[in-house]
């Protein structure tokens, strides 16, 4: 298949991200089905790290897979949207996969998809598991897509979960309220794994780790794991240092404003 008609095939799929509309309703059915064919290449990853939240769980992800990789583990990341290329969506060890792979991975499920369909996004996150499942990854990031309890990506079984700060996201589908947003985000945790909660406002921050306790997980807080200090930003970067279990470093993040300081202590906790 060439590059084109495998994006000629992806775009005539349901993209829910570009329509005016919400979607009615959201349920795992279709994607459920649809790795059943595949064979499950989803239940056969090595660790899964899920990302959900408002606000910088993108960051979060970019982070998160450098961290990994600095340590020499091979990985694999999931992100949505994408930005230039619809192929970053979909990174072996912090690099896009070639044109050449992913029409290759889209040939491999238009059959599939023509016995079961699905939505963009369900075809590209199914289409990352295969991908991380064949490179054999020490550890996939993998960013949840709408809401946490109900996105496709939640079919994985995370070894971490991880919520970043929590707003007025996608009010007419999560719930019309802060508390409603983050218990569907809370459907990523799961009982005996580790939760790490970045900053949260005081209402998300309760109900998040009411969550915790009624799901059974393990919560960490990144406020109370990781201490920052002496936080300085310029036009290019923002510096400052932090402790937590593993000592005390400074760090320098190529990336501009302060939020990025959460979003970093929210990684090393």
């Amino acid at each position: 298949m060439k590059y084109s008609d495998a994006i000629g095939f992806l775009n005539s799929l349901v993209n829910y991200e570009k329509l005016a509309k919400p979607r009615n309703g959201f349920k795992l059915d279709d994607i459920r089905n649809l790795l059943e064919l595949a064979g499950k290449p989803h239940e056969k990853l090595k660790h899964i790290i899920l990302v959900a939240g408002t606000k910088g769980k993108g960051s979060v992800c970019y982070m998160l897979e450098a961290a990994l990789r600095g340590c020499g583990m091979r990985t694999g990341m999931f992100l949505s949207p994408h930005v230039s290329t619809v192929r970053e969506r979909i990174q072996i060890d912090g690099r896009p996969v070639s044109k050449r792979r992913f029409s290759h991975l889209v040939e491999q499920y238009v059959l599939l998809v023509k016995k079961q369909p699905v939505s963009y996004f369900e075809l590209c996150a199914a289409m990352a598991f295969e991908t991380f499942a064949r490179a054999e990854v020490d550890y996939a990031v993998v960013e949840v897509g709408l809401g946490g309890r109900l996105d496709a990506t939640n079919l994985a079984e995370p070894d971490v979960s991880v919520i970043t700060r929590i707003g007025f996201d996608h009010l007419r589908v999560l719930g019309g309220s802060i508390g409603k947003i983050a218990r569907e985000k809370a459907g990523i945790m799961r009982y005996g794994k580790p939760v790490v909660i970045g900053k949260q406002a005081a209402v998300a921050g309760w109900e998040l780790e009411h969550e915790v306790h009624k799901k059974g997980a393990v919560l960490i807080t990144a406020a109370k794991q990781v201490r920052v200090w002496d936080i300085r930003t310029s036009d290019t970067k923002v510096r400052f240092s932090a402790f937590g279990e593993l000592g005390a470093a400074r760090f320098s993040l190529p990336l501009l404003g302060r939020h990025q300081v959460e979003n970093c202590r929210t990684v090393l906790a």
